[in-house]
C-alpha cells in the first residue's frame, strides 16, 4: 500500500506529464477532429495545419489511432511487428474540385514511440474518392 508521500509524488509526476503532453499539443498547435470511426481505429485530422498549396487542393495531416482488430490487420497483412502499432500520421492532399486524393507520406508508430515503417513520395499519384468512404468523410470536412 503506498503511503501519503507516495500519492503526492505520484499526483505530482502525473500533473507535469499532464501539462507537458498539454503545452507541447498546444506549442505544436495541432488540433485534432475526429471524421470516421471503424472496428480498425478512429480516424483524425488536424483543423490548425490545413494548408492550400493551390486554390482546389488542401494538404492536411490525418492521424489514425488503432484498435486491437486494426491492429491484428496491420500484422497480418506486413509483419508481425506491426502488432505494437499505435498510431499513424499521414500527410495527404485532396483535390475538392476533381474529388481526388493522395497520400505524400505516411509514418507508423508502435506503441512506445519507435517509427515502425514510413514513406514519403512527394509525386505521389491522384486516386478517386469513393462515395462513403473515410476519405469523404474528410473531403465533406476540408473542402467546405
Amino acid at each position: 500500500m503506498m503511503g501519503e508521500g507516495g500519492m503526492k509524488r505520484t499526483g505530482l509526476v502525473l500533473a507535469v506529464i499532464g501539462f507537458i503532453s498539454f503545452y507541447f499539443a498546444e506549442a505544436r498547435g495541432e488540433e485534432w477532429e475526429l471524421y470516421a470511426m471503424t472496428v480498425e481505429g478512429s480516424w483524425f485530422y488536424d483543423v490548425t495545419g490545413i494548408t492550400r498549396p493551390s486554390k482546389d487542393i488542401v494538404r492536411v495531416q490525418v492521424k489514425v489511432i488503432y484498435t486491437d482488430i486494426g491492429k491484428m490487420s496491420f500484422a497480418k497483412e506486413l509483419e508481425e511487428k506491426f502488432m505494437t502499432v499505435s498510431f499513424a500520421l499521414v500527410l495527404g492532399e485532396i483535390h475538392c474540385v476533381d474529388k481526388k486524393v493522395r497520400v505524400l507520406s505516411r509514418f507508423i508508430y508502435s506503441t512506445n514511440g519507435d517509427i515502425l515503417g514510413s514513406f514519403n513520395n512527394e509525386n505521389a499519384t491522384w486516386s478517386f474518392i469513393a462515395p462513403g468512404s473515410k476519405t469523404g468523410g474528410l473531403f465533406k470536412s476540408v473542402c467546405k
